[in-house]
């Protein structure tokens, strides 16, 4: 958790919840470049001057980020990022970002906080700046935009499918009338097919194909059932069995919309639950910036935190940020500005084993007795 400063812990957790590790020695301009993937990275020593780290998990690096002005070291991970060293020099984004020493002219961005345990100088760091997430978001809304669309075009090839099953059946005068778990139903104007009896029955059985198994329960239980059910319509009638086979194409066909209709269905509900729970994590905002040491001069945090409409699906950002700056007289000036642009002034001398948050749209300052 972003300020108990125990960054080793964070960083075993990290390891043992991954299946897979890219492991790595030090990055340096021999091998100035390193992509994870998918997977957790293990940097065993530092990272060098120019050096780069990507990927789409987390990082920890058992070392230090140790750049220069010209040539920065750059980490840019979707996960956490652990640093148990120093970080000097560097450009770092990630989704929370954790330094076990100290800081120095460094770049950083941690949608989730950021802790420097040590001392801060000339620090620019910007939290709550939530892009991979509202990417995700976005996406979502596309996906659940063109298979609702899908949806009314499978439910309207669907509502087809039952009223011509249904004239078929008139017109050839079969049977339907047997029970099968209540799947399938007769109505007046149309034949529904009912898959809710058959997912029950899979429910609980891992690595079924659900497609696989439908077709398998078809060609065995419902042609077997309404083959028996009609036997005395189609023995020794040729005429008969040929309709009947049209009969079983047809019931085929109706299954097999309803199947995909449900299918769809089945998609947008998942859609639409991820989207929830993504703007449920973005209305539980807390990105923190603890710094255990001092921190220096020449520094800013930004605070960034979202603007949900709910109506709209949307996510917009609203800022605060405190700014250190030195006076031409040597005199160190802390500065706080709320969302408005309104600013008010901190004592500079207190700005040691700090945590500072984003509350009630202005940046809020607590000791944390370390």
């Amino acid at each position: 958790m972003i300020g108990d400063f125990d960054i080793e812990k964070a960083a075993e957790e990290i390891l043992s919840e991954s299946s897979k590790i890219v492991e790595s020695g030090p990055i340096d301009l021999e091998n100035p470049t390193l992509d994870g993937g998918r997977a957790n990275i293990l940097v065993d020593g530092n990272i060098g001057v120019g050096a780069a780290v990507k990927g789409e998990g987390s990082l920890v690096v058992k070392g230090s980020l140790l750049g220069n002005e010209r040539w920065p070291c750059r980490i840019d991970v979707d996960g956490d990022v652990m640093i148990l060293g120093d970080a000097k020099h560097a450009v770092v984004n990630g989704r929370s970002i954790r330094i076990g020493a100290n800081a120095q002219q460094v770049n950083l961005g941690g949608r989730k906080g950021v802790e420097i345990a040590k001392d801060a100088e000339d620090a620019r760091v910007v939290v709550g700046n939530f892009e991979p997430e509202k990417r995700t978001i976005e996406r979502l809304k596309e996906l659940i935009a063109q298979e609702s669309q899908d949806a009314d075009n499978a439910d309207r090839l669907l509502a087809l499918e039952q009223r011509r099953m249904h004239k078929q059946i008139n017109q050839t005068q079969f049977e339907l009338n047997f029970s099968l778990g209540k799947i399938i139903l007769q109505m007046r104007n149309r034949i529904e097919v009912d898959l809710a009896p058959f997912y029950k029955m899979l429910s609980g059985k891992a690595g079924v194909n659900t497609d696989n198994a439908l077709s398998e329960f078809y060609a065995k239980a419902v042609v077997g059932l309404l083959s028996r059910t009609n036997l005395h319509l189609i023995r020794g009638n040729p005429s008969r069995q040929k309709i009947f086979k049209t009969v079983i194409r047809s019931l085929h066909d109706l299954f097999q919309a309803t199947r995909e209709s449900d299918r769809i269905a089945e998609q947008v509900r998942v859609h639409r639950k991820n989207l929830q729970t993504q703007l449920a994590s973005l209305k539980e905002h807390d990105a923190p910036v603890c710094v255990g040491g001092a921190l220096g001069t020449t520094s800013e945090i930004r605070f960034l935190a979202p603007i949900i409409d709910d109506e709209d699906v949307t996510v917009m950002l609203q800022g605060a940020k405190l700014s250190l700056t030195v006076e031409d007289g040597g005199e160190v000036r802390a500065i706080v500005t709320d969302v408005l642009g309104d600013e008010s002034a901190l004592d500079s001398e207190k700005l040691e084993g700090i945590a500072l948050r984003f509350s009630d749209e202005q940046v809020t300052l607590e000791g944390l007795g370390v």
